[in-house]
């Protein structure tokens, strides 16, 4: 590429030396070496004092548009590589040498025409010098001639640099966000973004854009051409940052939308996981398993089982080629695997998968972790299949007592005022942080806010989506226990007071109420069946927090309406 640039400047210079000398040297016409005209003199060699003696060359109209017509063509083309040199120091890949292209093409126009004028006229351009017949054209002529394709040719490259890779780096090409097929379209606000059509470009509006549309503008804007090298690997370092940033958060908004059942709209998040993280790490790395996994489990929910293999191969084979892969990402694929085969309706196979799931996360983030018990879960809802209810209610038991643990914990530094609200949303997204970073390092509190609250959002996603399934079916079973109703009902209500949703509504016997106060409300009633109980008064508490709040909120907007 940098021979073509070099190329392009050398013939641009030589180009421009030969339209100079071409309009200012004293050779149009010739009589006999002795005397002779160009368009501004005409000059005669004296024998005498062996020198030029020149006189001004009287005007006619035809030599007058020749004159013009040959400045103008060294203006264009004069102004066509200053142009040319400021694009090289300041314009990024990707920007349009359209100008640059139009200057020299007119410039080559120009000096066509010129040219062709002193042909057809140069008679009465010379009617005052000597008879025509015993002279001819000078070398000047020949010049202006040679420059007009040479500048043609010049404009014309110009122009293919629009086209060639220089002006549309790798990585840059316009395809389609989605599908990766020719795109036609462009995002009007980060103007980095192509799609095919509008119903790709809704979907990825709704499923992840709208959340990352100005991040991506710094990702793949690119450097000027001739910036320093210590600039670029700067910039190189940053843009690799922020992909890293990028990844983590279109992973976190596609799990979110995989728990919310929003299968469709996970999509476009988990694919720009995908393709961020084949930018950072390569096609073939561990990393990206964990994108593969999202789109094969969004597949799955699709139903669209062939699909959800393809992925689930690529990301079996990752981790087959990595030895000493680490437990995060192998119960992350047993878990897939388990949904899949699910979903497939092989039952046994699942649960060995659930089972694999539930050892690499307890090595990793240990028994009574909430990330464990998610794979307890899974295990249950295979049991139920299988008609083994007892074995599910004490799977369900496990997963209602972990999850009650951890939100009782979060509670309780909530209402005593010992964390801050970006400590406590660190420590409840813990289970999403990469390995090694745990709560209270200082990787956690430097992420942005928004990201933390990505990832917070998919937690309580993930389990709203457990506790109320284990309540659906505990209120359906005909042996329902009371405590595990109350131990349920109330990890729901912390976990929407928690996620500073007590003001969303949830509509139950065609009232609309806070989200926190109902659940607390059907604790409170499922543990007053149970003499003595310990979990009376931490219900109570919530329940009377979650009033208070409720009625806060509800003041505050008379107040704004008013």
């Amino acid at each position: 590429m940098s021979y073509l640039l070099m190329f392009v400047t050398l013939l641009h210079l030589i180009t421009l030396a030969i339209l100079f000398i071409a309009t200012m040297e004293k050779s149009w016409w010739v009589w006999d070496g002795m005397e002779n005209s160009d368009l501004w003199y005409n000059c005669r060699f004296d024998n005498d004092t062996q020198t030029w003696l020149c006189a001004t060359s009287k005007e006619t109209e035809w030599l007058q548009s020749v004159q013009v017509l040959m400045v103008l063509s060294v203006v264009f083309s004069s102004v066509s590589f200053l142009v040319f040199l400021g694009q090289l120091f300041t314009m990024s890949k990707g920007g349009l040498f359209y100008f640059t292209g139009l200057c020299q093409v007119f410039a080559g126009l120009t000096a066509f025409a010129a040219a062709l004028i002193y042909t057809l006229h140069n008679q009465e351009i010379l009617e005052a010098s000597q008879e025509l017949t015993k002279g001819h054209f000078g070398y000047c002529f020949i010049l202006a001639w040679v420059c007009v394709p040479l500048l043609l040719i010049s404009g014309v490259m110009y122009i293919h640099l629009l086209l060639h890779p220089l002006a549309n780096p790798k990585g840059a090409k316009k395809q389609c966000e989605l599908c990766r097929k020719p795109a036609y379209l462009q995002c009007t606000k980060c103007r980095v973004t192509f799609y095919c059509d509008t119903d790709h470009q809704q979907a990825d509006w709704v499923g992840i854009h709208e959340k990352v549309c100005q991040l991506l503008t710094p990702i793949r804007t690119t450097m000027p051409f001739h910036s320093l090298q210590a600039d670029r690997d700067h910039q190189c370092a940053q843009i690799q940052h922020r992909q890293k940033e990028l990844i983590e958060i279109s992973r976190a908004v596609a799990q979110k939308k995989l728990f919310e059942g929003k299968y469709q709209e996970s999509l476009p998040a988990a694919q720009l996981s995908l393709h961020c993280a084949m930018d950072v790490y390569g096609s073939h790395s561990l990393m990206l398993v964990p994108a593969y996994l999202l789109l094969a489990e969004a597949n799955v929910g699709l139903g669209s089982l062939v699909q959800a293999e393809k992925y689930m191969c690529q990301a079996e084979w990752t981790v087959m080629k990595t030895p000493d892969c680490s437990p995060t990402v192998l119960h992350q694929l047993h878990r897939s695997q388990g949904r899949l085969y699910t979903a497939t309706g092989n039952l046994e196979g699942a649960l060995l998968h659930f089972a694999n799931d539930v050892y690499h996360a307890s090595e990793e983030y240990g028994l009574d972790n909430i990330v464990t018990c998610s794979g307890y879960f899974l295990m249950a809802n295979v049991f139920i299949k299988q008609g083994k209810m007892d074995i599910a209610s004490s799977l369900y038991a496990e997963v209602a007592s972990t999850w009650h643990s951890h939100l009782t914990t979060l509670l309780k530094s909530h209402t005593q005022g010992s964390m801050t609200l970006e400590q406590s949303l660190a420590l409840k997204c813990a289970w999403l942080l990469p390995p090694g970073i745990t709560p209270g390092t200082e990787a956690v509190f430097s992420r942005k806010t928004e990201y933390i609250k990505i990832k917070d959002e998919a937690q309580q996603a993930e389990a709203d989506q457990m506790l109320r399934a284990m309540m659906d079916i505990q209120e359906s079973s005909p042996k329902q226990d009371a405590t595990q109703n109350a131990l349920v009902t109330h990890c729901l209500a912390m976990l929407w007071f928690l996620g500073g949703s007590a003001d969303k509504a949830y509509v139950v016997d065609d009232s609309t109420r806070s989200a926190a106060l109902v659940f607390s409300r059907k604790a409170l009633q499922s543990i007053q069946l149970v003499p003595d109980h310990s979990l009376t008064v931490p219900i109570q508490n919530l329940m009377q927090l979650a009033a208070e709040t409720a009625q806060h909120t509800t003041n505050q907007a008379e107040h704004v309406l008013v």
